[in-house]
Order: C-alpha cells, then sequence, then structure tokens
C-alpha cells in the first residue's frame, strides 16, 4: 500500500512537471495556463436548429473529473469540481480562450481536465449522471447541451508538446477531435 502510494505521489509531481512549461512562475501560489484556440465550431452551429445559431455559447470548465469508464456511458463525463469556468458566444470557426490562472493545491496541479460545452443560451450548469452538480457550481436550471468534448491533462501536456507555444500563445485544438491538432 505504501508502495502504491508513493508511486501515485510520483506520478502527480511528474504531471506537474510536465504542464510546468505552461505556467508563469510570478507568484508561486499560483499557475497561468496558456490560452487555448478552439476550432471546428462552424459545423457545431450550422447542424443545430435555425432558430438556435445565433444563441450557442461555449463554456469551458478546468476541474477535477474523469471520462467514462467500463461502468458508464461512453460519452459521460464527471466533474467533481471547476476551478474555473469561462462562457463566451460562439460566433464563427474559431474560439480563443483568454489565459486561466489558478491557486495552487499544495504543491500539485488543481485540474485534470478540461470540459468544453456548447450549449444554448448564456447559462448553463453542468450536471453530472448521478444528477449532482460539480462542487462550486451553481444550479442555472439550463443543464442540456448541444455538443461536448474535453482534454484530460495527459492530453493537454501533449498538446504543449506538440506545439511548444512561445508566452502568451495560444494552444490549438480542434473541437471532437480528441487528438491535438498538429501544426
Amino acid at each position: 500500500m505504501r508502495i502504491r502510494k508513493f508511486i501515485l505521489c510520483l506520478s502527480s509531481v511528474f504531471s506537474f512537471a510536465l504542464i510546468s512549461e505552461s505556467v508563469l512562475a510570478l507568484d508561486p501560489s499560483t499557475y497561468s495556463v496558456n490560452p487555448i484556440q478552439i476550432s471546428g465550431l462552424r459545423a457545431i452551429q450550422e447542424a443545430a436548429p435555425k432558430n438556435v445559431q445565433n444563441n450557442l455559447y461555449v463554456t469551458a470548465y478546468y476541474g477535477v473529473g474523469r471520462r467514462a469508464s467500463l461502468n458508464n456511458q461512453g460519452d459521460q463525463i464527471n466533474l467533481r469540481r471547476h476551478k474555473a469556468k469561462l462562457t463566451f458566444k460562439l460566433n464563427g470557426d474559431r474560439l480563443e480562450l483568454p489565459t486561466v490562472k489558478f491557486k495552487r493545491s499544495n504543491f500539485f496541479v488543481s485540474f485534470n481536465i478540461v470540459i468544453f460545452v456548447v450549449h444554448v443560451g448564456s447559462q448553463f450548469t453542468w450536471v453530472n449522471a448521478d444528477g449532482k452538480l460539480a462542487d462550486g457550481d451553481l444550479d442555472t436550471n439550463q443543464h442540456y447541451y448541444w455538443a461536448v468534448d474535453s482534454l484530460t491533462l495527459p492530453e493537454f501536456e501533449s498538446l504543449l508538446q506538440k506545439q511548444s507555444p512561445k508566452n502568451g500563445q495560444a494552444l490549438r485544438y480542434n473541437f471532437g477531435s480528441r487528438v491535438p491538432e498538429e501544426i
């Protein structure tokens, strides 16, 4: 049991070291995540009914959660808590999320998943399959989404390694691909 805890600890430290390339070390109690440019959104907007095409928004959750396992549906994502929630009106094929700053949780990265949700209206609340909200979220009574995608921490790190963005440059991600977009 002690060996397993030690390995988990080393794994967390290794993940922190990898993501620290995107971290601005100006304040040791916080870290910053590069902007993310999401593309491939026009097809989603055009596939929506005409009466909602001009009222679509994208909400990004930076949080702690997981994708589906063998015990639940393949498209299900469980979000336990979120550190940041950003919402923007969908207008065109691309959307750039700004730099996001988090407070550190001890010495470890405070998120392991970024969830992108396309929904109708400016308000949205993520609800897990068990009907529970993520910690830190308030219920807006708007739970229905048009499309959803996500990046896990290893996928996010892969994006960093492949694209090597300089200070302030956005990481590029094609919505729905789950494979980081090549340069």
